[in-house]
């Protein structure tokens, strides 16, 4: 599992892990193992809260799901897209099962996904550029209860998120498209960020094989960065020379900006 993360770690990501992990002896909420556990049950449950601190995952299953026991457990890297979490008995199983409120519709995942200037998400406005007068007048003219009331209380967060990004989508101006740093230099930024938390989290575990091997990684990625930055510079300094005929002030204004 760890694996399959950090092969992604390049992207953005929210984590969910989840099933039943058969830990009793695991205290949430102080993040300790208890004693009276087997020594092989207890090596379990130290390894699962070391990969937890290791890769920034909270437990949000905070009631028993077999008798006073939580056995299954929901693991995500971002506590905000969990709203609540209930476990009630069914004929299915001898555990409870666990119903887990997302503040999004797993159903529309894809949707979810949108890259940064997809014209159908919140992150293609400028809400710098928004008229608020406005967006109040049409929230206020808007039948909320009406909406709430139109489905369940679990379909609710996702009716509400897609009315508000309608309202939005029809009075907020779009971003333009970005003109500094290349996409690419974004991306192994926050690679690299993410590394340098896990190199903490590894040097506070005292793990020396994994610290060197974060080192490296780390090490790779300035060099990418590095690369990355250098190739930015040379396209814009063809562009440039590209328009030194058709387009002199282009050139000008190019060569000025390295005098700042």
């Amino acid at each position: 599992v760890g694996h399959a993360i950090e092969t992604h770690a390049d992207n953005d990501y929210d984590l969910f892990i989840t099933g039943d992990f058969n830990l009793p002896h695991v205290d949430w909420e102080t993040l300790e193992v208890r004693s009276g556990g087997s020594s092989e049950s207890n090596l379990s449950a130290q390894r699962l809260l070391n990969f937890m601190s290791t890769y920034l995952l909270s437990q949000m299953v905070n009631v028993p799901t077999r008798g006073n026991n939580i056995l299954d457990l929901v693991l995500c890297n971002n506590n905000r897209l969990v709203l609540d979490v209930m476990a009630e008995p069914t004929e299915l199983s001898d555990h409870n099962m666990v119903n887990v409120l997302l503040s999004f519709d797993p159903g529309v995942l894809e949707d979810a996904q949108a890259t940064y200037l997809d014209e159908s998400n919140f992150r293609s406005l400028d809400f710098n550029r928004a008229d608020f007068s406005e967006l109040n007048k049409v929230f206020n003219a808007t039948d909320w209860k009406e909406l709430r009331d139109s489905g369940t209380f679990e379909e609710f967060p996702a009716k509400f998120t897609k009315k508000l990004l309608s309202v939005c989508l029809a009075n907020v101006p779009k971003k333009r498209p970005p003109s500094g740093k290349p996409k690419l230099y974004n991306s192994l930024r926050r690679r690299k960020t993410k590394l340098k938390i896990r190199l903490s989290a590894a040097t506070c575990a005292g793990d020396a094989v994994r610290i060197k091997n974060l080192e490296d990684e780390i090490g790779l990625v300035s060099y990418e960065i590095k690369e990355a930055i250098i190739h930015h510079l040379e396209q814009g300094e063809q562009r440039a020379v590209e328009r030194i005929k058709s387009n002199p002030k282009y050139f000008f204004s190019y060569a000025k900006s390295f005098s700042k």
